[in-house]
Parts: structure tokens; C-alpha cells; sequence
């Protein structure tokens, strides 16, 4: 399995700014909801980002879509954190914690507000 963060760091600066797009093939190991429970988790997810517009340093907006569902998410650098809404009750956060390890956090505020946090297992496919 090639590394996420081994290959976010050779990809050329350049190339990611002028339209080169991401894409991450993931499988969600844990899951825990927003008081700290946790279970296994077996669900799979791709996420395709693709460039919109970004700095020299990699932060700007990017398309993001995963699930059939896409928005136009926010990156602080090329290796991310990435944030992005689907709709006004709704905040998600995708980032790197290991060499093919990712977060994902989703915060709804519907119904009161929930959380969860998915331990993602990645591989850069694109």
C-alpha cells in the first residue's frame, strides 16, 4: 500500500496547484459517536479532490466529493486538513494521522447535534 503522506510529500507543488487531482481509496477501521464511544467499522469511501484554487503553499479550495455527494471543501496545505459543509447543519473535517492513516469528523447540528470521528486506512489511487 503506497503512503499517504510518502505521496502527498513527492507530489509536485506545481502539478497539485495546476490541476492535478486526488483521490484516496479508504476503509473505516473505528468508529466512535461524540462521547467517546467506539466499535468497529468496516464501511469503505473515496474521497477525489480536485484543485479549484490554491496559493503556492497549497491553501485554497478544492472540490472534495465521496459517497456520490460533493462540495467545494477548504485545505490549509497540500497535505491538508481538509473542511467542507454538505448543507447549513453540517461540518466535516478530513486529515492526515499517519503514513495511511486519516480522520474524518462529522458534526451535525440537526436533532441536537451529533458527532462521530471514523479511523480511516487509505491508499492514494489517483
Amino acid at each position: 500500500m503506497r503512503a499517504v503522506l510518502a505521496s502527498l510529500a513527492l507530489l509536485p507543488t506545481t502539478a497539485l496547484a495546476e490541476g492535478a487531482r486526488q483521490a484516496f481509496a479508504c476503509t473505516a477501521t473505528l468508529s466512535c459517536d461524540g462521547a467517546g464511544l467506539c466499535g468497529p467499522s468496516v464501511r469503505a469511501v473515496e474521497f477525489r479532490l480536485s484543485p479549484v484554487e490554491l496559493d503556492p503553499d497549497g491553501r485554497g479550495t478544492v472540490d472534495l466529493a465521496h459517497d456520490g455527494q460533493s462540495a467545494v471543501a477548504w485545505q490549509e496545505s497540500f497535505m491538508g486538513p481538509w473542511v467542507w459543509s454538505q448543507d447549513d447543519d453540517d461540518l466535516e473535517t478530513l486529515m492526515l494521522s499517519g503514513p495511511d492513516k486519516m480522520l474524518w469528523h462529522q458534526l451535525t447540528a440537526a436533532d441536537g447535534g451529533t458527532a462521530a470521528v471514523l479511523f480511516l486506512t487509505c491508499e492514494v489511487t489517483g
